[in-house]
């Protein structure tokens, strides 16, 4: 049997708003606006805005040049992504909200494994309570 054919070709697959995830959690962590990379690069601000929202794919050399910029291998943009699209990740909704950026911030500061355990048993018992997936 043939796999179908994706609706829109063009639409932008998981791994793309996955990479784009990642160079916005870069980008932040180097507490670089959209505006500072984008002139590091050469390009517009809202071109670096449709990268990291993942509607407009970012191509290996410019994979590049943003690395470089941001100082972190290429490799960083893909930590993770194997199974995107099987995967739950932070999708776009996600990665956009400056709080969610706080938590995930902080939360990578925890450096024991029990208390990150109960931490993510926490909020998933929360998100449960009122009435959201978990």
């Amino acid at each position: 049997m043939k796999p179908k054919a994706p609706l829109n070709p063009r639409a932008p697959k998981a791994v793309d708003i996955f990479v784009g995830s990642r160079i916005r959690h870069w980008r932040m962590l180097r507490k670089m606006t959209q505006e500072g990379l984008a002139k590091l690069l050469g390009l517009s601000y809202g071109q670096i805005q449709q990268y990291e929202k993942g509607t407009n794919r970012v191509g290996a050399s410019r994979l590049n040049d943003i690395a470089n910029a941001l100082n972190v291998p290429v490799s960083e943009f893909f930590a993770g992504a194997k199974d995107a699209k099987h995967r739950s990740f932070a999708g776009p909704e996600s990665a956009f909200d400056p709080q969610a950026f706080r938590i995930a911030e902080a939360f990578v500061k925890i450096s024991d494994r029990k208390t990150r355990k109960l931490l993510i048993q926490l909020v998933e018992t929360m998100v449960r309570k009122l009435g959201g997936p978990a």
